[in-house]
């Protein structure tokens, strides 16, 4: 994966995590997921606040963090939770990691069809 997603990605997080702990409540959680183009970094917290992008003032150090998450992410928002809310963003994938294929050591190539087994008709 390239060295500046992977930056993006945690810079992302570090933000996300940032707004949960200083405008959050409760415990706060982290997932990553991958799909079939993209990451998504969810971050939740315990807050039913809606996220607030605040408008920025360039000679304060606050206050960007939902812009850099904007600015770095193809697509951000928020989902309501029955405990909280989750804020999450989506990174794209470039074509050459989508290219690449990843397996565990000595797993056989999916072909489409079920898993292989020793025994003609899967009987064990």
């Amino acid at each position: 994966m390239p060295e500046e997603l992977v930056q993006d990605i945690v810079l992302a997080a570090s933000e996300l995590v940032s707004n949960a702990v200083e405008h959050g409540c409760g415990e706060v959680a982290m997932e990553l997921g991958l799909g079939n183009d993209r990451i998504t970094l969810r971050v939740r917290d315990e807050s039913l606040d809606a996220p607030q992008r605040q408008p920025s003032d360039v000679r304060s150090v606050r206050g960007r963090g939902l812009a850099i998450v904007e600015a770095l992410s193809v697509d951000w928002g928020y989902l309501p939770a029955e405990d909280g809310k989750w804020v999450w963003a989506e990174f794209a994938l470039p074509d050459s990691v989508l290219s690449e294929t990843v397996l565990p050591e000595n797993a056989p190539p999916d072909n489409g069809g079920p898993p292989a087994t020793d025994h003609p008709g899967g009987a064990g």
